[in-house]
């Protein structure tokens, strides 16, 4: 059983792994109440921890009512506490932030809510929302045109929109 710290506390649902599967206990009855069908994910299947640094823990807990799942080679969704699956459009970074969440797709990183809806452009870089906005960053390193400065910067609204741009972000 996982019942770290960093589990949601408003959760009824805690963690557990058998065999290498998870699923999920009724904090109240300790009954299951989600089978224990889904693999340890991150973004390499045969890691235990992802690039960033995110354990296969990280994806898992329920965070805002909602955790990220997977089986290797079908992908990422979110479920909610009834285990009910919402499919998403790339694949996520940890933990849901004020009903969304950041997914890599083929163009970038991009901003999602809780029901797989894409709000954002692409950007090579996005950060949580907090507070009803977050950062998110586009590098100009590679570009034949390259100026100088590293990249530009921009903040999001609760929508996925840009309420503001920095063309000179030094990182």
């Amino acid at each position: 059983i996982w019942d770290e710290p960093n589990t949601d506390p408003a959760s009824t649902r805690v963690l557990v792994e058998k065999d290498g599967k998870y699923g999920y206990l009724d904090r109240r009855t300790g009954e299951i109440a989600i089978p224990l069908q889904y693999d340890a994910i991150c973004y390499d299947w045969t890691k235990t921890s992802g690039p960033t640094g995110f354990t296969a823990y990280d994806y898992l807990v329920f965070h805002e009512g909602y955790a990220i799942v997977g089986t290797e080679g079908k992908g990422f969704w979110l479920i909610d506490e009834n285990g009910d699956e919402i499919p998403l459009p790339g694949e996520p970074v940890p933990n849901v932030h004020e009903g969304k969440l950041n997914v890599r797709t083929q163009k970038g990183w991009q901003v999602c809510d809780v029901n797989g809806n894409l709000l954002s452009d692409a950007y090579d870089e996005i950060r949580s929302y907090h507070n009803g906005y977050c950062g998110a960053l586009r590098w100009h390193y590679n570009e034949p045109d390259w100026d100088g400065l590293p990249g530009e910067f921009f903040i999001l609204d609760e929508e996925g929109r840009e309420v503001y741009h920095s063309e000179h972000f030094v990182g």
